[in-house]
């Protein structure tokens, strides 16, 4: 039986599949070693809020994205799939928005206003509804060719105040980002 280039040079470099699996199995590892048990969530200082703002996994639609949230036009953190991060923030009224990366659809586009008050903890959850229709359409040359068309519409870019017995159950299963600047508490 005849065997293919690909096969041939693979076999020429001896054993490489072996190292091949030794590296992706540490990159696995290593990946599964950032998902952390939830601990005990920090409260908000007196005079101060805390805000925790998470990505649930409520669809799977931008699942390998990871837009921005902005406070105040201030990078905050990244919005990665099935994950949280917190803030300290003092009581007034801030500009959230979120934008997607360089790379990544536009449905992560969004703005809106929210007002934080003095020694309050605040669970933010953001998400996106992206709803997609197939219709079948036709093409006209000499005949008609039928062809299916697949289109998303973004809804909106939803955000939504959630108490604390509802997020604490979702926060467990998901893992804390940092945020881009570890003093960051931006201002009013």
């Amino acid at each position: 039986m005849r065997r293919g280039k690909c096969f041939e040079s693979f076999e020429r470099f001896g054993g490489m599949h072996k190292h091949l699996v030794a590296l992706l199995t540490i990159l696995a590892l290593t990946a599964c070693a950032e998902v952390q048990p939830l601990r005990e969530l920090e409260r908000a200082a007196p005079g101060s809020a805390r805000m925790y703002v998470l990505r649930p996994a409520f669809s799977d639609v931008g699942r390998n994205e990871s837009p921005t949230l902005y406070i105040n036009d201030r990078e905050a953190t990244r919005l990665e799939y099935k994950s949280y991060s917190g803030f300290t923030l003092k009581p007034g009224t801030y500009r959230l928005s979120v934008k997607p990366q360089q790379s990544e659809s536009d449905i992560w586009t969004g703005e809106w206003q929210m007002s934080i008050e003095s020694d309050q903890t605040y669970f933010l959850a953001i998400w996106n509804d992206v709803e997609y229709r197939q219709e079948v359409r036709a093409l006209y040359f000499p005949i008609p060719m039928p062809y299916v068309v697949t289109e998303g519409s973004n809804k909106s870019l939803r955000h939504e105040l959630v108490p604390e017995q509802e997020a604490l159950p979702v926060i467990r299963s998901m893992r804390f980002v940092r945020p881009i600047k570890e003093d960051h508490a931006p201002h009013p």
